[in-house]
């Protein structure tokens, strides 16, 4: 499914961009933080592979503000862990991808923005567990110059998509105990060390993913509305609605006109 690039060897030195990262409380013991790598951490290695200039980052790693350490899994990480865990009859587990159930949705719309949507399934044979890792990849991106074109829109997606898939499969405490060996293994060189994330950026995150959610739920629901009243009253909140942006709220709208004309039809 995935496209064979041809790699270039770069000779240039990488630079080091500023990573932030979602600080999660682990299930396992809630006294340990699990760090999870932002997309654009991600997404960094995976275009850094593309090119042929992988960075051998498996670990993320900083110091909170009170001195503790913190780690976690970057997506070169959990696709070595999932090895790692493979090669182990002892793991109990074993977990794949099974192709059969790739899907790949070009011209998708999400937020205003058209791009590719993958949906990878992972399973895992021993446990008869299985998951569903899904990512949108926008065909443009927004820059500090404005928008540019994304362009592994298509190989950044299913790397994530894998990653998410595979992810769920992996009990935090494995997580865990293959963040330390993956350390023990290989050095200090797979660990990219980085600044605790601004406090302000996390909630502003949060807030991003909440508004996304909610525009998500809007869309269900407007798409399955069956009575003209409700969509009419819709519309009217809508248009003097705070909670969305102003794409927003047009594409909300003209959803709500297209589902008009169905229900009149």
């Amino acid at each position: 499914m995935k496209k064979t690039l041809k790699k270039t060897v770069s000779k240039k030195k990488q630079k080091k961009s500023k990573i932030s990262l979602i600080v999660l409380k682990s299930p396992i013991d809630p006294t340990r933080e699990i760090v999870v790598a932002s997309e654009l951490a991600d997404e960094t290695l995976i275009q850094s592979e593309l090119v042929g200039s992988v960075l051998p980052q498996y670990v993320y790693r900083f110091v909170d503000k009170s001195g503790k350490e913190q780690k976690g899994l970057s997506v070169f990480g959990v696709r070595e862990s999932v090895r790692l865990i493979n090669r182990n009859n002892k793991s109990g587990s074993k977990i794949r991808l099974n192709p059969q159930y790739t899907k790949v949705e070009r011209d998708v719309e999400q937020n205003g923005q058209k791009g590719i949507e993958v949906w990878i399934f992972a399973e895992d044979l021993i446990n008869a567990t299985s998951a569903w890792g899904s990512k949108f990849e926008p065909y443009k991106k927004k820059g500090k110059n404005g928008f540019y074109n994304n362009t592994f829109a298509l190989e950044v997606a299913l790397s994530k998509a894998e990653r998410n898939a595979m992810r769920k499969l992996m009990p935090e405490k494995i997580v865990i105990a293959m963040i330390d060996k993956l350390i023990s293994k290989h050095g200090k060189s797979v660990i990219g060390d980085i600044g605790l994330p601004d406090p302000e950026d996390q909630i502003k995150y949060r807030k991003q993913q909440e508004n996304e959610q909610n525009f998500n739920k809007a869309v269900v629901m407007i798409e399955s509305c069956k009575r003209r009243e409700t969509l009419l009253d819709w519309a009217k909140s809508i248009s003097g609605s705070k909670a969305y942006s102003s794409d927003q709220v047009k594409e909300l709208l003209d959803k709500i006109k297209l589902r008009l004309k169905k229900l009149n039809a």
